[in-house]
C-alpha cells in the first residue's frame, strides 16, 4: 500500500504543475509551459491532430499564443487517480478567456476539460498525454 503522505505530496505536485501550465500560458511563456511535459509527450487540443513531442508542442503554442493579446485560464475540478507508484490519470476542467490581437474579432471563451496521463520522472511528475475535450465555446467554433 502506498504511503498516504507520499500520495498527498504526489497529488499536490501534479496540481501545482496544472496551475503552472495556466500561469505560463497567461504570461505568454510557452518555453516554461512545455516543461510540464515529458519529451515524447502526445497532446491534442480540440478536434486537432495529435502533437508529438515537446518541440512540436512548443511550436504550436508559439503560433497559437501569437493570435491573442491576452488570455486567462482557470483549471478546477481536478481528479487524480494513481494507477501505479509512478503513474497517474487526471481529469480537470478548464475555463479560458482569450482576447484576439485582431481587435475586430470577438473575445473567445472556452469551456473544456483536460484528460491527462502523468508519470514520475527524475525531474518530478510530468504530463505524458494531454487531450483537450471541448464542451463549448463562445462564440461557437467548428471543430472545438
Amino acid at each position: 500500500m502506498p504511503d498516504p503522505l507520499q500520495r498527498l505530496l504526489d497529488r499536490q505536485e501534479i496540481v501545482d504543475q496544472m496551475h503552472g501550465y495556466c500561469r505560463w500560458v497567461d504570461v505568454n511563456r510557452p518555453e516554461e509551459q512545455v516543461k510540464m511535459f515529458v519529451e515524447d509527450c502526445v497532446t491534442r487540443y480540440g478536434a486537432g491532430t495529435d502533437i508529438v513531442g515537446r518541440d512540436a508542442l512548443l511550436e504550436m503554442l508559439h503560433a497559437a499564443l501569437a493570435r491573442y493579446s491576452a488570455t486567462h485560464h482557470h483549471v478546477s475540478n481536478i481528479e487524480i487517480d494513481f494507477t501505479g507508484d509512478d503513474t497517474a490519470d487526471a481529469v480537470s476542467y478548464v475555463y479560458a478567456w482569450h482576447r484576439p490581437v485582431d481587435e475586430t474579432q470577438p473575445d473567445f471563451i472556452l469551456h473544456a476539460r483536460y484528460v491527462d496521463t502523468w508519470r514520475r520522472t527524475a525531474d518530478g511528475w510530468r504530463c505524458v498525454t494531454r487531450f483537450l475535450e471541448t464542451a463549448g465555446t463562445i462564440p461557437p467554433r467548428d471543430g472545438m
